[in-house]
This record gives C-alpha cells, structure tokens and sequence, in this order.
C-alpha cells in the first residue's frame, strides 16, 4: 500500500491521520514567527516610511510616488488570504476570532497540529505560507542571516529519537527550527557555540570569518593588525616559534579574539 504523501511538499511521508508532513509543520510555525513585525514593516514600505541602502536612487530630478503600489497589492492579498483561513479555522472550531496580528500569529501558532490533521489544512498552510513568504520579498529589505548552529532538539523519526540535524540561520532575534519547530533565542545560542570554540585555533582569514559569521564583522588584516599591536597572542610551538597551520600561516585563538572585542570601546 503507498504511503499517503504531505499535501504542501507533496514528498514528505506522512501517517494515516495526517495531511502534513512535520517538516512543514515546523516551516509553517517558522513563517508565522514574525507575522505582526512582518505586516508592520510591510505597511511602512507602503507609505515608504523606511527608506534601504541598497535601493536605487532616484536620478533626474524625478519625484517617488507617495507610496508603493506593489506593495499595497501585496499587503491586500497577505492580508485577504491570512484572514480568511484564519476566520473559517476559528467558525470551524466554534472558537473567537482573533482581531491583531499578534493574536492571530499565536492561533495559527495554535492550530498547527489541528491542520496537520484536517483534509484543508495543507491547503490552507500552503497558502499561509505563500503569502507570507510573496510579502517577505515585497518589503525588499535584505536582512542578514547570521548561523546559530545545529538545531540539536530531541524529535523523533521512523520511531527512533534523534538530534534535529537542521542548520539554523536566522536574521531575528529569536527562531524556530523549520524542521520541528523547537523555538531557539539568537543571542544565547551564538553565545555558547563561541563559548565552546573559544580555545579553536585558526589563521586570520578562518577567525575574521567565523568572527563576522557569529556577529562581529573583521577581515583578516584586522586579525594580523590585532596580533601586531599586541591586542591578540601571537601563539608558540614548544620551540618558542610561531605556531603556523601547515600552510605556513600563523594561528589566533578564537578566545582571545573574542576577550579584545569586549574590551573595544563600543
């Protein structure tokens, strides 16, 4: 007999009472994360309130219209769709409506595992998804995906418990693995991966990288400069040489690297 498969992705395998794979599930919770600051920030696009770097600029004395038209079509049709699916979910459940935005991202939130078992569900987190996702792309605004590590969260699969494998990238504060959904803090996470590489040695091109990956932008002449005025220990073999990778370049502790960024003058 064929497995029945999730009706978003339409590959994920899913058990006889589900339309959903987990998977999904957990990318669905993952875009509803920031629902209310997504329709803020969509609504001052819209006035062109916010104003981006890397947006072109104006040339010849041309005037910008007042606002932007794409954008209002999309935050109609972001709104439209969420409303709607969120108005029938709640007269299907006999419950009360949500009227913000904050309170409709927590219901959603809420229902996830009631759509993963309704024959609307997947429809209806496909479409959720779509939405939020064409409105994401409408503010134009690029945003920073800074790596947080690997989920790590006990799930299970076939059965079997298992760390989450899935690689965490995020530009927000705090996240949601779209894997299982496990809600994780940015900050506190960044934080104990640095604490756990603080005695890896690398060359500067590897520290400024990992360095700016996990939050504090540096280039590896930085690095050599750091190491040159003393702000960095330049590390020694057992011979009192430099201490260099096989290459021939000279290796940095990440810890110390880290110990002169807090002592930099904000």
């Amino acid at each position: 007999m064929n497995e029945r498969k999730c009706g978003v992705c339409e590959h994920g395998h899913v058990s006889p009472d589900h339309y959903v794979c987990w998977q999904c599930a957990g990318r669905f919770r993952n875009r509803i994360h920031d629902l209310p600051d997504l329709m803020h920030e969509l609504e001052l696009v819209i006035t062109r309130q916010t104003r981006y770097t890397d947006k072109q600029r104006i040339t010849g004395g041309e005037t910008p219209l007042p606002f932007n038209a794409h954008a209002s079509e999309v935050a109609h049709v972001t709104r439209m769709t969420i409303l709607v699916h969120v108005d029938e979910i709640a007269r299907t459940r006999n419950e009360t409506i949500p009227q913000t935005w904050a309170t409709i991202e927590q219901y959603l939130r809420n229902q996830t595992g009631w759509l993963t078992t309704h024959p609307d569900g997947a429809q209806r987190i496909d479409e959720i998804i779509a939405s939020i996702d064409e409105a994401t792309r409408a503010i134009d605004r690029p945003r920073e995906r800074r790596y947080i590590g690997t989920c790590g969260a006990l799930i299970e699969t076939d059965g079997t418990p298992i760390d989450c494998p899935e690689e965490l990238y995020t530009a927000f504060d705090a996240t949601q693995c779209p894997r299982c959904g496990t809600p994780w803090n940015t900050e506190t996470r960044q934080t104990e991966m640095l604490d756990r590489l603080r005695n890896h040695l690398m060359p500067a091109a590897d520290l400024a990288r990992t360095l700016t990956i996990y939050g504090h932008p540096a280039k590896a002449d930085t690095i050599r400069k750091w190491a040159k005025r003393g702000h960095i220990e330049t590390l020694l073999d057992d011979d009192g040489k430099r201490l260099n990778n096989d290459n021939g370049q000279p290796l940095y502790r990440l810890g110390d690297a880290l110990n002169h960024l807090k002592k930099e003058p904000a």
